[in-house]
């Protein structure tokens, strides 16, 4: 309220649209302002008893003393409102409102409207938006078919959306037919008012009323307000991720055969309940759903089964409360070992249109110990005849190790006895190799090995294998050796030490014989003692392997030093 043309005070309209002014001086001209809170456009124009009627103000009030005036009122008449289809109640987010000719698919030009400011509007909190359209310029399209196009932002992602996007196979509705607007008992002005839903009725996404608006006449500043048309904009959110789909399982690692759980959690992430929802699951090749193990919510619940796909349809997802689906899978005989991947994605049928990021959950399927695998067992026995076979009354040797490659290391029990449990998972067409090697180290003073070590042995998968070592206390035939026997800095025996090898070999024949050769150095380098042993070691190897039914000789060398040190001599 303004007087003389300063302004004296502002009230606020209560819940019902009333208001009251008292205790004003009589006399003077007061003025009277209407304005729309959170709204710079212009809605609505003043009905008064009297002063000057204009847009959203009343002038030259002059006010008589003892005076109560009423009526001094504004309607508000909105084309319609701007709401969220996903919300039950009508509450939309910021939208901008462009007023669109059809036959061009251009902007109507600001000077087209009462107020070039609602052409690119923004819509206040509840959504209202006003569009008054006045044909006196002629660059304004004549009366006929417009449409409203909205960009719309806000806490959620939306579509840009037009009132194209709603438009039913009905004519547009006719201004001249209906003069008083569409709340006439007129059938059919009313038959268009019936297609307008009212704010805060529920629809399902996609499926919202389909309308378009004709402001096709002036609309004349008069109580009956003709060609007021109240068009609401249901705007459907963006459903690409409206929903936070997981999916996971307690299990890592699984065999074939085995009985693996998963749960599916959908959280819808919108204002409102979620219908027509499906998830669908892609299970990984090989694994097979276990027939009534699904449950939604803790109901029970199976899917639709169509190859590897499991599919859940008509879900209804509560606003901001995770939807479970549980089930089971078991994983098939013909699974091979490696990573699997289980895939889920949730739809809304509605639309079509897909709700959710995919959720997966892997497993690694490992061979199985008791099928796959291939165990070890064996003995290393005292194999006192050196034949490397385990006889009657020979027995095993306790405490002795035995290693693989990958640095697994086994001791025998009491009895000799070892066991190695998945030693190897063996190639599924062709086997494979596995080495085992006795430590002499660990063998009892004086025995020696007497079977083939390290050995290597086929497996073949899902079979155990059996890898016996024998091991005795070897004849110990012992050769000394010094320079004295050697020519002067040569490795060549002298040749009256020569002949002396013959009752060597007389000593080895008598029975299986480990020959160690001992030389005893003096002032001669290393490099020279060790050239001399070598060379006798090749020779008697060489005289050996010339006899008859000669057995595997081994040859140990070792040197010793007269002076604690070798000598500079080479």
């Amino acid at each position: 309220m303004s007087f003389n043309g300063s302004t004296i005070g502002a009230v606020d309209s209560g819940g019902d649209g009333t208001y009251a002014l008292r205790g004003l001086a009589p006399g003077g001209e007061y003025t009277l302002t209407f304005s729309f809170p959170g709204q710079t456009t212009t809605f609505g124009e003043t009905l008064a008893t009297l002063g000057t009627i204009g847009r959203q103000v009343i002038t030259d009030i002059d006010l008589e003393a003892g005076a109560n005036i009423t009526g001094e009122s504004m309607p508000v008449t909105a084309n319609g409102v701007v709401y969220d289809l996903d919300r039950p109640h009508p509450r939309s987010p910021t939208s901008s409102s462009i007023l669109l000719d059809t036959g061009t698919g251009t902007p109507v030009a600001a000077g087209c409207f009462d107020d070039s400011t609602q052409q690119g509007q923004r819509t206040a909190s509840n959504g209202l938006y006003l569009f008054e359209l006045n044909f006196s310029d002629p660059s304004c399209p004549a009366p006929g078919d417009y449409l409203v196009e909205l960009t719309v932002a806000g806490g959620m992602a939306h579509r840009r959306a037009s009132s194209a996007d709603h438009r039913r196979t009905s004519a547009p509705y006719d201004v001249a037919a209906c003069p008083d607007d569409a709340v006439t008992g007129d059938p059919t002005c009313a038959r268009r008012r019936r297609r307008t839903p009212r704010p805060g009725r529920r629809s399902r996404p996609g499926r919202a009323p389909r309308y378009v608006p004709e402001p096709a006449a002036r609309r004349p500043q008069s109580a009956n307000y003709n060609g007021v048309y109240n068009h609401h904009l249901p705007v459907d959110p963006d459903l690409d991720e409206s929903i936070t789909l997981t999916k996971a399982t307690p299990m890592k690692n699984v065999v074939r055969g085995q009985l693996v759980p998963f749960t599916i959690t959908a959280t819808n992430q919108l204002g409102g309940p979620l219908p027509e929802t499906t998830i669908r699951d892609t299970i990984p090749p090989g694994f097979k759903y276990v027939e009534g193990s699904a449950t939604v919510d803790g109901q029970k619940q199976g899917p639709e089964r169509d190859g590897r796909e499991l599919t859940w349809s008509d879900l209804t997802l509560p606003a901001g409360e995770p939807l479970r689906i549980k089930l089971i899978l078991v994983v098939g005989g013909g699974v091979g070992e490696g990573e699997y991947t289980n895939r889920a994605r949730a739809r809304n049928s509605a639309i079509g249109q897909s709700a959710s990021r995919e959720a997966t959950a892997t497993v690694r399927v490992v061979p199985d110990p008791t099928f796959d695998c291939t165990d070890v067992i064996g003995k290393v026995f005292d194999d006192r005849d050196a034949d490397g076979h385990q006889d009657e009354g020979e027995p095993g040797v306790p405490g002795v190790r035995v290693t693989t490659p990958r640095g697994l290391l086994i001791t025998t029990d009491q009895h000799g006895r070892y066991h190695v449990t998945c030693a190897a998972v063996p190639d599924r067409d062709r086997g494979s190799n596995i080495i085992l090697k006795v430590d002499p180290r660990s063998l009892p003073s004086g025995f020696r090995v007497t079977s083939e070590n390290p050995r290597v042995v086929r497996a073949t998968r899902g079979k155990m294998v059996r890898v016996n070592f024998g091991a005795t206390i070897h004849r110990v035939v012992r050769l000394d050796l010094a320079g004295a026997a050697f020519k002067p800095a040569a490795a060549e025996l002298r040749p009256e030490w020569q002949g002396r090898l013959e009752p060597l070999f007389e000593q080895l024949a008598e029975g299986p014989s480990v020959l160690r050769l001992a030389y005893l150095g003096d002032a001669e380098g290393e490099g020279l003692a060790e050239r001399r042993l070598e060379a006798v070691r090749e020779r008697i190897a060489a005289r050996w392997a010339e006899r008859e039914g000669a057995y595997d000789l081994d040859i140990e060398t070792e040197i010793f030093w007269r002076r604690g040190r070798p000598g500079d001599a080479q």
